[in-house]
C-alpha cells in the first residue's frame, strides 16, 4: 500500500549503515581495566607478567578480565611493591588455576550447545591437547570416524580451515602462523577452553590425555623433539595413578630440559615436585645415586641463579653426599684436606700461570692484558662456533650431562679414559659442579674455609680436562679466593689473567661468570674502575642470559663502585636502574638496596626534604619484604641503620642517640672480616660524626659521650679485621683518627692517622673517602697552609663527583672559620 511504500522510501534515503567489528581490549587497556577492578587507592599499576597473564587467558574480553583480575585478588597471593605495583608473592603463581565464574560457564555452555555435534567434539579433543594445538593432532584421535573426517574434508589442510571457520559460530578459534608445516590454530581465549574442557567428566580426561601421551611418545621416538618432552609431561600428569612411573619418568627428563634451556623458575618448579613424587613414593633406590646427584646438582645451581644461597647449599651438599664426597667434618679435617688440595694445585702449571706479570701491580693503569677476551667478545658473539657452544649450556657455568658425555667420548681428554671408568667419570664431573658452585656460595656468606677448599678441590679435578668450556670460570673462583680468603694478591691477579685468556673457549654462560667473579675480585682488591667496566662488560654481552642473580649482583655492584668513586649523577641513574629492574622482577632484596643507594645518592646531592623522606619511606617499606634470613645479616642492619643515622642528620641535625650508637656499636661488633656491605653504613655514621663534632654537638659530659667512645673503638676494630676488603682501610683511618680525636684528644695523633689513609693505594679511586679525609685533616690540623690546602683539595674532589650537600656544608665550615 501507499503507506508502505512511504515508509520504504524514508528508509532508502537513510545514510547507509556501518559495520564495527569489535575486538578485543589491548595489552595497555587490560592493565588499566585491572587497576579499575582492582578498587584500591594504593594500587598504582601491575606488573608486565600479570597483565600478560591476564590479557593471554581472556584475550582483551573485557567480561573475563573483569572475572579473573577478582579472582586474582581473592587468591591473596599478591601483595604492593615500594611504588604501589601489584606483584604475585611467589614467582612461579599459576595463573592456570584461577576460578571461573559461575556467569562465564553457563555462557559458553549455552553457546557450546548451539554448535555442530562433530565440531563440538573436535573442540573438545583441542581442549585437552591444550591452548594451541595441530590439527593433525586432532584429526589423529578422529581417524576411526570417516564420515567426520570428510564432513572436515580432511586431509585437505586449506579446506578444513575453511570448514572450521564455517563451524565456529562463535570464534573460539583462531589460525595462527608458524614455519611448521602443520596447520595450528589456538583457542582466543584461556577462559573458554576451561569451560569446554570441564564439559568432560574425569575418567574421559584421563583416557584422552593418555592418548595424546602415548601419540607425542611415538612422534618423539622418530623426531627426538626435546619440545614434545613437555608435552608428554604435562599429558601423563594429567592421567590417573596407573601411569606413575611414566610420570616421573618424562617429569625428570623435562626437569633436565628446562636446566639446559635456562629457565629458572620451571627448573625449580619441576625438580621440587619431582623429589617430592620420589619421596612420597618412597622410590630413591630405584635410581642411581648419580643420576640423584645431577638432580641435587642442577636444583642447586637454579637454586642459586635465584639468590636462594641457603637452598642452594643445601642441594649441593646432598649431591656430595650421593657421590660420597661430603665436605670434611670439622675444621681440623678441613684444614688438612685444604692442605692437601693446595699442594696438588701447586703441581700444576698452567701456561698462563706461568707467564710474568710483573707489570701488573696495582698502580698499574694497563690492566688491558686482562681485558683481552673482553674486547673480543663481540667478535665471538657472532661466530657459529660460539652459538654452537652456547647451545645446552648450563645456567651458572657451562656444561651440561650432555656436553660432558660428549667431551669424554670424543677424545678431548685422551688420558681420561685410560685412568677413569665411565662412573668414575660421572662422580668427577658433579664434584666438580657441585664444589664449583659451592665455593662461590660460602664465599658470599663469609665462609672462607669451606670456600677454599671446595674451590681447590673443584679446580684440581677441572684441571683433568682442561678443554672443558667452565675451565675458566674455575680459575676465575681460585682467583678470587687467593684474594679473598688468602690475601695472595699475586697469585690472585695471575689466576684472574689466567681465567681471561682461558674465557676465549668458552659459551656465554661462562664468560658472564667469568666476568663477574673477576669483577668482584677486583673490587675487593681496590681495583674500581676494572671492577666496573667488568661488570658492564657482563651486563651487554648477554644481558638475556643473565640470572636474576647475576644481574641484580651486577647493578648493585656498578651503583656502589660510582657512589664511592663518582661522579653521583652517574650513581644515581645506575641506582634508578637498580630499582626499576628490581620492582619490575619483583625482587625484594633488590629494591631494597635500589631505595638504599637512591637514597644515599639523594642525601649527597642536597636534594629537598620530602624527596628524602619520600625514598627514605620506600626503602623502610621494601625493607619489610625482605626475607628474615637476609634481614638478619649484620652487615646489612649496619648498612641501612648507619643511611638512617644520616637521614636524621640530614633532615634534622640532630646528633645519634644512645640507643642509636649502642646498636651501631654492636652491628660493628658482629661483622666479619669479609662484610663489605657493612662499610657502607660506617661511611654514612662517620659523616654523622664529622658533622657533629664540626658544629660542636659532641657533649663533654663522660657518661654520654661513653656510647660514641665505644662505638668508634669497636668500628676501627672491625674495619681492621676486614684485611681484604680495598673500602674498609681508608675507613679505618677515618675511625682510628677519630677515636684519636674525640677519645684520646690528640689532634696530632688523629692527623697522622688520616694522613696514613691519603697514603693508602686503595683511596686513589675512592673519591668519597679521599675528600672525607682530607677534610678531617683541613678541619683539625694546626698547621694553617696545610689545613687551607686539605680543605681546598677535599672541595676540589667533592664538586668533581657531585657531592653537593658535601660542598655546601665544607664551605660554611669555612665560612664560620674565616
Amino acid at each position: 500500500d501507499d503507506d508502505s511504500l512511504k515508509i520504504l522510501r524514508n528508509i532508502k534515503s537513510l545514510p547507509r549503515a556501518v559495520s564495527v567489528t569489535l575486538d578485543g581490549l589491548t595489552f595497555d587497556e587490560t592493565r588499566q581495566m585491572m587497576v579499575q577492578c582492582w578498587a584500591d587507592e594504593r594500587m598504582k599499576g601491575v606488573t608486565e607478567n600479570i597483565a600478560y597473564n591476564l590479557f593471554q587467558r581472556s584475550n582483551g574480553s573485557p567480561f573475563c578480565i573483569k572475572t579473573l583480575a577478582y579472582a586474582f585478588k581473592e587468591t591473596n597471593q599478591w601483595q604492593y611493591n615500594t611504588q604501589g605495583i601489584v606483584t604475585t608473592k611467589t614467582y612461579d603463581f599459576d595463573f592456570g588455576k584461577l576460578s571461573i565464574s559461575s556467569e562465564i560457564q553457563s555462557i559458553a555452555i549455552a553457546q557450546f550447545d548451539r554448535l555442530n555435534a562433530n565440531f563440538q567434539l573436535l573442540l573438545k579433543i583441542a581442549s585437552a591437547l591444550g591452548q594451541r594445538f595441530c590439527v593433525n593432532d586432532a584429526f589423529h584421535f578422529l581417524k576411526e570416524m570417516p564420515g567426520l573426517l570428510d564432513q572436515f574434508k580432511y586431509p585437505n589442510l586449506s579446506e578444513v580451515c575453511n570448514v572450521i571457520r564455517q563451524f565456529d559460530k562463535f570464534g573460539y578459534l583462531q589460525q595462527i602462523l608458524l614455519r611448521e608445516e602443520c596447520l595450528y590454530f589456538e583457542f582466543k581465549s584461556a577462559v573458554v577452553r576451561r569451560c569446554i574442557y570441564s564439559m568432560m567428566i574425569d575418567s574421559q580426561r584421563s583416557l584422552m590425555h593418555m592418548s595424546i601421551a602415548q601419540h607425542y611418545e611415538k612422534l618423539y621416538e622418530t623426531t627426538n623433539d626435546p619440545e614434545l618432552l613437555k608435552l608428554i609431561y604435562k599429558h601423563y600428569n594429567a592421567t590417573d595413578d596407573s601411569q606413575k612411573k611414566k610420570k616421573i619418568k618424562y617429569l625428570e627428563k623435562v626437569s633436565h630440559l628446562y636446566y639446559v634451556l635456562h629457565d629458572i623458575e620451571k627448573t625449580v618448579k619441576h625438580y621440587e615436585i619431582l623429589f617430592e613424587w620420589v619421596d612420597r613414593n618412597g622410590l630413591q633406590s630405584k635410581f642411581e645415586k648419580a643420576t640423584v646427584a645431577m638432580w641435587h646438582c642442577e636444583l642447586g645451581e637454579s637454586y642459586y641463579a635465584l639468590g636462594r644461597l641457603d637452598n642452594a647449599s643445601n642441594h649441593l651438599t646432598q649431591a656430595l653426599a650421593l657421590l660420597d664426597r661430603s665436605l670434611p667434618r670439622n675444621r681440623f679435617l678441613l684444614s688438612l684436606c685444604t692442605k692437601k688440595e693446595a699442594f696438588v694445585r701447586s703441581q700444576f702449571k698452567v701456561a698462563s700461570l706461568t707467564e710474568s706479570l710483573s707489570s701488573l701491580s696495582f698502580r698499574d693503569s694497563g690492566w688491558n692484558r686482562l681485558n683481552l677476551s673482553v674486547q673480543s667478545l663481540g667478535k665471538r658473539e657472532s661466530s657459529s662456533s660460539h652459538s654452537a657452544r652456547s647451545q645446552g649450556s648450563g645456567i651458572i657455568f657451562s656444561n651440561t650431562h650432555t656436553k660432558a658425555e660428549d667431551d669424554y667420548t670424543s677424545g678431548i681428554v685422551p688420558q681420561s679414559k685410560a685412568f677413569f671408568s665411565r662412573e668414575i667419570q660421572d662422580r668427577h664431573f658433579y664434584t666438580m659442579r657441585a664444589m664449583g658452585v659451592l665455593s662461590i656460595i660460602y664465599n658470599l656468606t663469609g665462609a672462607m674455609p669451606e670456600s677454599t677448599y671446595t674451590g681447590f678441590r673443584a679446580m684440581n679435578i677441572a684441571e683433568k680436562f682442561p678443554k672443558l668450556p667452565n675451565y675458566a670460570a674455575h680459575l676465575a673462583t681460585v682467583g678470587l679466593i687467593q684474594w679473598s680468603a688468602q690475601r695472595k694478591r699475586g697469585p690472585a691477579l695471575r689466576y684472574l689473567y689466567a681465567a681471561d685468556k682461558a674465557d676465549s673457549k668458552a659459551d656465554r654462560s661462562t664468560s658472564i661468570a667469568v666476568l663477574l667473579l673477576t669483577g668482584r675480585a677486583l673490587f675487593l682488591m681496590g681495583m674500581f674502575s676494572e671492577s666496573l667496566h667488568r661488570y658492564q662488560m657482563a651486563m651487554k654481552i648477554a644481558p638475556r642470559q643473565l640470572t636474576l642473580f647475576q644481574r641484580e649482583e651486577g647493578l648493585r655492584y656498578q651503583a656502589v663502585i660510582l657512589y664511592l668513586t663518582g661522579p653521583l649523577p652517574l650513581a644515581t641513574s645506575a641506582s634508578k636502574e637498580f630499582l626499576a629492574q628490581s620492582s619490575l622482577e619483583g625482587r625484594s632484596v633488590g629494591q631494597f638496596w635500589g631505595c638504599y643507594l637512591m637514597l644515599a645518592n639523594l642525601l649527597s646531592s642536597q636534594s629537598g626534604a620530602p624527596e628524602v623522606r619520600g625514598m627514605m619511606q620506600s626503602m623502610e617499606s621494601s625493607w619489610q619484604a625482605v626475607p628474615a634470613e637476609v634481614s638478619a645479616t649484620p652487615s646489612i642492619r649496619l648498612a641501612r641503620l648507619g643511611l638512617l643515622t644520616l637521614c636524621d642528620d640530614a633532615l634534622d641535625m640532630v646528633v645519634p642517640s644512645a640507643a642509636r650508637l649502642r646498636e651501631l656499636e654492636a652491628l660493628s661488633r658482629a661483622l666479619g672480616p669479609h662484610d663489605w656491605r657493612g662499610t657502607l653504613g660506617l661511611h654514612h655514621a662517620a659523616r654523622v660524626i664529622v658533622s657533629a663534632h664540626q658544629h660542636g654537638l659532641i657533649s663533654t659530659d663522660p657518661a654520654d659521650r661513653r656510647p660514641l667512645e665505644t662505638f668508634l673503638s669497636s668500628a676501627a676494630k672491625a674495619l681492621d679485621r676486614m684485611l681484604t676488603v680495598a673500602p674498609a682501610r681508608p675507613l679505618a683511618s677515618v675511625y682510628c683518627g677519630l677515636c684519636s680525636l674525640i677519645v684520646s684528644k690528640s689532634k696530632p695523633s688523629a692527623v697522622r692517622r688520616w694522613k696514613a689513609g691519603l697514603a693508602l693505594a686503595e683511596v686513589k679511586e675512592l673519591n668519597y673517602f679521599k675528600g672525607l679525609l682530607l677534610e678531617l685533616v683541613g678541619s683539625v690540623s694546626d698547621d694553617q697552609d696545610e689545613a687551607n690546602k686539605c680543605s681546598v683539595d677535599a672541595l676540589t674532589i667533592y664538586q668533581e663527583i657531585g657531592a653537593v650537600a658535601d660542598c655546601e656544608r665544607l664551605t660554611r665550615l669555612s665560612r664560620q672559620r674565616s
